[in-house]
């Protein structure tokens, strides 16, 4: 069990570097990824929602087609959605909250994500279970499926300073990004600067098992 553990950690770590990137991204990137095939031939692709009155525009629909063409079933998944694997007879993806900071405030709203698995021959929910944090990188194994968490930093931003005639520049964000420029002021001092962006890609990872009914068999923190 102990060699088990340590090879999914050491898995999840080397993805970490390249994973990092999704995190900034607007949660819709997987329409990008390359279709994945059961052991039945069916194929599983991920494409954008189209209708702009839909329920969840700007969503993401997950199309399963069988080895003849012929859609078998569709299945909106709203937005955030990344990853996707098959593990057994289930199709398994993740889905995460925005992470950032509140409009206007500078305050990290905690992030949040779902591992969500739908019958493979019907497309039908299974199962959804909730995590915090960020869910990426999902690993199939036997009768269980390990899940990389981040829980983004949330450091907070900088106030940037004044000067005199025009405002001075925003202080930094936690790795979130720059703070935005102050305004233009009048009199001996400029306004004040704006704070900085949102949450960043740096954060605690940890891993996770989830088994095939949906329940959290473990969940080891990867920091030292």
């Amino acid at each position: 069990m102990n060699k088990l553990i340590t090879l999914a950690a050491a898995v999840v770590l080397a993805a970490a570097v390249g994973d990092a990137q999704a995190l900034g991204g607007n949660g819709n990137g997987i329409g990008a990824a390359a279709p994945v095939v059961a052991a039945d031939g069916t194929v599983l692709v991920f494409q954008p929602v189209a209708d702009p009155e839909a329920a969840t525009p700007g969503g993401t629909e997950l199309v399963a087609v069988t080895p003849a063409g012929v859609v078998a079933w569709r299945a909106t998944l709203g937005t955030g959605v990344h990853d996707l694997a098959l593990a057994g007879n289930l199709v398994v993806f993740t889905q995460s909250a925005t992470a950032g900071t509140g409009s206007g405030t500078g305050t990290p709203v905690a992030a949040t994500s779902t591992v969500t698995a739908l019958q493979l021959a019907s497309g039908v929910e299974a199962w959804s279970t909730e995590l915090d944090g960020l869910a990426r990188s999902l690993a199939p194994a036997g009768d269980r499926i390990y899940v990389k968490v981040v829980e983004p930093s949330t450091a907070g931003a900088s106030q940037g300073g004044t000067c005199s005639g025009n405002g001075g520049n925003g202080g930094n964000g936690g790795s979130g990004g720059s703070g935005g420029n102050g305004g233009n002021g009048g009199g001996q001092n400029g306004g004040n600067g704006g704070s900085g962006g949102g949450q960043g890609m740096n954060g605690t990872f940890s891993l996770v098992a989830i088994g095939l009914d949906g329940q959290v068999l473990w969940s080891l923190p990867l920091a030292q």
